[in-house]
């Protein structure tokens, strides 16, 4: 579990920190099939406690994946890139997700939300695939196939 120690940014309101960290994820491998996360997440970010004792993270999370092409079906390995822009409070009310406690919060929630609500609903192995031919099932990225046209 990854814990962020906030004793230096309540006594220091509006005050940035820098931190970054790998934060290994509980999300269930089904959650994304047939993508699957292929690592742990890297997070660099920014935070700070402004005047009325909220929490703000702001940064980035990069998760390896193992795609498959939506189009084409090819599997394909890239990063995936998630801004990071959240609050926290102290306090839990109708709004509010996440709280901190003691000056500390648990982050692995908070990434793994942000993953789970940015992940991709449709993904290409590039942005000019061709898919498969609906005939003969041949992959139209690696060549063309010698089916003959269809005419309406």
């Amino acid at each position: 579990m990854v814990v962020l120690e906030l004793s230096s940014a309540l006594e220091s309101p509006n005050k940035r920190f820098k931190c970054s960290f790998n934060c290994p994820l509980k999300i269930s491998e089904e959650a994304f099939l047939p993508h699957k996360i292929s690592s742990m997440a890297s997070v660099k970010m920014n935070f700070y406690v402004d005047l009325d004792g909220l929490l703000h993270l702001e940064g980035n999370i990069r998760v390896p994946c193992e795609f498959m092409c939506d189009r084409c079906g090819a599997s394909f390995e890239k990063n995936l890139f998630i801004e990071l822009n959240q609050t926290v409070s102290a306090t839990l009310d109708e709004e509010d997700e996440f709280t901190y406690k003691d000056g500390k919060v648990a982050l692995d929630p908070i990434i793994e939300d942000n993953i789970i609500l940015s992940f991709p609903s449709k993904v290409l192995c590039r942005e000019d695939c061709k898919g498969i031919c609906q005939n003969c099932g041949m992959n139209l990225n690696d060549q063309d196939c010698i089916c003959p046209k269809f005419i309406n």
